[in-house]
């Protein structure tokens, strides 16, 4: 269940991509219900999960109106180079991917990305192995984008 669809009373369809393997776990409306009400500091976990949300929404719609396609490109490799649990430059980022994927997932077509990509790389600011980033300059990365992370 989507966390926002928890303290929603309108049914919400709602797709989901895992892009590593996992599995995925169902729980109904009544069992969340009953877990938070037995331990309250997990409200906490959700208002804070929902506020992380609205923030990464913000940042993507500025994203989408102020930034260029290298500008997009570099900050959906930054936001994977933050997400990281320890971010540190020279680092493979654990998430292969297509340029297809890529482009389909910051809205641009393939042969932008494709460009982009060995722009980025040219310069030093990334390297692609087996379909993984290496970011290699996070600084230089962030003159592409007009969207402080």
């Amino acid at each position: 269940m989507e966390k926002l669809t928890i303290f929603d009373t309108e049914r919400a369809n709602v797709i989901n991509k895992a892009v590593r393997s996992c599995k995925i776990v169902t729980l109904s409306r009544q069992a969340v219900e009953e877990k938070l009400a037995q331990t309250p500091t997990m409200y906490r976990y959700f208002l804070l999960s929902i506020a992380k949300k609205y923030r990464i929404i913000m940042h993507e719609l500025a994203n989408y109106r102020f930034n260029d396609a290298h500008g997009r490109l570099a900050d959906f490799f930054l936001r994977l180079f933050y997400s990281e649990e320890e971010p540190v430059e020279g680092k493979v980022i654990d998430i292969a991917f297509t340029q297809e994927d890529l482009a389909d997932r910051i809205g641009l077509n393939r042969i932008t990305v494709t460009n982009g990509i060995k722009k980025f790389k040219e310069m030093g600011l990334i390297e692609i192995v087996h379909r993984k980033v290496i970011i290699k300059d996070v600084e230089g990365l962030k003159t592409f984008t007009d969207v402080p992370l």
